[in-house]
């Protein structure tokens, strides 16, 4: 199967950068300065072309992943352990929106 590259293109410069943000904007956690970064880091890439993809946008692809993967392997494994004690939340302090 031959990759459009058109469609690499798309992926890489539109699709990834919109993904990293949401990830920023919606999950506030240590792991949005992480996916910051990488949107930082997607500019200075080469795009794919039409025989080849550089060594660089490979790994970067692959750690965007790994990275990606990790987070929500991660946050699962946060949520099993919250349900397995009951009542959920048991170890957080009550919230209130008591204003002083």
């Amino acid at each position: 199967m031959i990759a459009d590259p058109q469609h690499d293109w798309t992926l890489q410069r539109i699709v990834l950068p919109i993904t990293l943000l949401a990830g920023c904007i919606i999950r506030i956690n240590l792991m949005s300065f992480v996916y910051g970064i990488l949107l930082m880091l997607s500019p200075f890439l080469s795009a794919p072309g039409v025989t080849s993809v550089s060594w660089w946008t490979k790994r970067f692809v692959v750690t965007t992943s790994v990275v990606g993967m990790s987070c929500g392997i991660v946050q699962i494994l946060f949520h099993v352990s919250q349900l397995s004690d009951p009542p959920y939340g048991h170890g957080f302090l009550p919230y209130t929106l008591d204003v002083i």
